[in-house]
């Protein structure tokens, strides 16, 4: 692989890519994901998943519940049905988006044909054989790093982006952030027709790739996710603009999650795992200590300019080496000049003499510095 592919998790890629294959041919596997969105979305009347007949599903065959409606291709039922195109597009965006960064269970493959509108004006959603999992951490930082992107915070953006990623180089964050930040403002400053916030993603993606940090596969697939589904919202209508239903209802999720409440819910999911390491703490503490006195534990640390270090070095050695110098030697012709005194004025001569001989080579060593840049 070159080393641009290299900065892909290919691995990872195609591990969950035969991890889908195998699901999509279990038709169990589908059943369950689909339960599991009907489940999050019980108390959402805007979404409809069909329900599962059990009795009459196996590995091979899966009997489900009829969605009816009409598919969101067919514009001119839609509009021939009073729906209201765009309200439909930014729903669909927002259950995507709700899919992503609160459940953290979204349908990987949101394409057009999945959607059916019902008479009442909610989606029906079919097909729950690809599906996608973010943990609780990679869904806060994706979502911070996508309102980032959304607000063109290239710093924060940068931030999430070395969480997220793996550093195989060392990377330089005021060149990548120049780069970034020209990369927004190019697609920001695209007319609205032409402006894509899924292929804004994708361009991060890259330049990411391109400055060393490796690109985990979740990010690959979150990526083709929001492609459909904003192909979804413009297939609805033309003028729709995936980056408002981005800041409306991402920023929506994040009070949410963030909120007393949230915060709340958050400590109690996490009770058990702090009371776990309060009781394990001691003990890893007393593991840490021994190995410390035993030596088995070595630090690290990497410095990166150390021409620029050693230079400001030489100039701080050089400049003590001076001053003691110089000191040196008007302490020694103040002492010696006052012991000889004036019965032995001859020999204070010599002396200073010989005193200035000393002064004068320090004086060629400083002269000798300063040609040298060294001060």
């Amino acid at each position: 692989a070159t080393p641009k592919l290299a900065n892909y998790d290919f691995t990872g890629l195609l591990e969950e890519f035969a991890f889908t294959i195998r699901n999509e041919l279990d038709y169990r596997r589908e059943g369950r994901n689909a339960d599991r969105f009907r489940i999050n979305f019980a108390a959402d009347p805007m979404l409809k998943v069909p329900l599962i007949f059990w009795e009459t599903t196996t590995r091979r065959v899966i009997t489900m519940e009829e969605i009816g409606g009409i598919k969101v291709t067919e514009t001119d039922e839609l509009d021939a049905a009073g729906h209201d195109r765009r309200r439909l597009a930014d729903q669909a965006a927002r259950i995507v988006l709700t899919e992503i960064f609160q459940h953290g269970l979204f349908h990987a493959d949101p394409h057009a044909g999945n959607f059916f509108v019902q008479e009442t004006g909610a989606l029906g959603l079919i097909d729950f054989g690809m599906v996608g999992h973010l943990d609780r951490d990679a869904r806060d930082s994706l979502m911070r790093m996508t309102l980032a992107l959304a607000y063109q915070d290239a710093d924060t953006l940068i931030d999430e982006l070395l969480t997220i990623g793996v550093q195989r180089k060392p990377v330089s964050r005021q060149e990548l952030k120049t780069e970034i930040s020209r990369l927004m403002q190019i697609h920001m400053e695209a007319p609205p027709e032409e402006f894509s916030m899924a292929q804004m993603f994708q361009d991060t993606l890259a330049m990411a790739s391109r400055h060393n940090i490796r690109i985990p596969s979740d990010l690959l697939f979150l990526a083709r996710a929001l492609a459909m589904c904003e192909g979804l919202g413009k297939i609805l209508d033309p003028q729709y603009q995936m980056l408002d239903a981005t800041r409306t209802h991402l920023t929506r999720i994040y009070r949410e999650q963030y909120s007393s409440e949230g915060l709340l819910e958050r400590a109690q999911e996490s009770y058990l795992e702090i009371g776990q390491f309060a009781l394990d703490a001691p003990r890893r503490l007393r593991r840490l200590f021994g190995q410390l006195e035993r030596g088995e534990i070595t630090f690290t640390a990497r410095l990166g300019d150390t021409a620029e270090l050693l230079e400001n070095f030489h100039r701080a050695v050089n400049r003590l080496s001076m001053s003691v110098l110089v000191a040196g030697v008007i302490a020694g012709l103040s002492v010696l000049t006052l012991k000889l005194g004036r019965a032995q004025a001859v020999w204070a001569a010599w002396v200073n003499l010989l005193l200035f001989l000393v002064v004068a080579g320090g004086v060629f060593l400083i002269v000798s510095i300063w040609r040298a840049r060294k001060v």
